[in-house]
């Protein structure tokens, strides 16, 4: 296993322990074919296994779930160093405004900022109203 293949496994590893209280079972090293001929670097996980009863359980749950699922995530953040994107952008227009100006002061398109606000084709704001502007 390759240097970047174990750090993946490493941060993935401790963010799912992390999350989801489970039992260290350790990380292993394995021949197996969807690794080996893998032309990047792979990992295989196994959180929990189905013919444990209560691993059995565990999976039931869509909480439990959830948090393997994030587990993963908050490995793959680690990895590649992820940032979080930033979400909608909304601006509360003031006298003066138009769709142009609000689309060079937030890098937008007018287009786009017509879409979000299913603004019609004459492009009118008012004052006081919230367009999603990024």
């Amino acid at each position: 296993m390759g240097a970047p293949t174990t750090t993946y496994q490493n941060h993935i590893h401790a963010e799912v322990l992390k999350l989801n209280q489970l039992r260290d079972r350790g990380k292993k090293q394995e021949n197996f074919h969807v690794l080996r001929e893998s032309r990047m670097p792979a990992i295989l996980t196994e959180n929990v296994f189905i013919d444990n009863p209560s691993d059995a359980n565990l999976m039931k749950s869509s909480t439990w779930i959830t948090n393997v699922a994030r587990g993963h995530v908050n490995g793959l953040v680690k990895c590649f160093n992820l940032q979080r994107k930033s979400g909608p952008v909304y601006h509360t227009v003031v006298a003066g405004d138009t769709v142009y100006f609000l689309s060079k002061k937030y890098g937008s398109t007018i287009q786009q900022i017509k879409e979000w606000n299913n603004l019609d084709d004459n492009y009118i704001i008012y004052v006081g109203q919230v367009l999603r502007v990024k």
